[in-house]
């Protein structure tokens, strides 16, 4: 796994891109995070504090009406 993570941040530094090491463990909760179906079935969890580890995706939520918002916007 080292060998992979070195190959992936010397082919950033190449490319003048920036590299964040990541694991494999970040891709699953990625993909839990991004799922919209049953995301308990996606991830195979059987429990719902379980689910609560790898979903990591944050609520959307609408901005504030606010008398600023209304004039920042103008």
């Amino acid at each position: 796994m080292q060998r992979i993570q070195r190959a992936a941040a010397e082919q950033a530094k190449k490319d003048g891109i920036e590299y964040n090491h990541f694991t494999f463990h970040d891709l699953k909760r990625k993909g839990v995070s991004d799922t919209d179906g049953d995301k308990m079935k996606a991830s195979g969890h059987r429990s719902a504090a379980m689910m609560k580890v790898y979903d990591v995706k944050p609520d959307i939520v609408d901005p504030a009406k606010t008398e600023f918002n209304k004039t920042a916007c103008i």
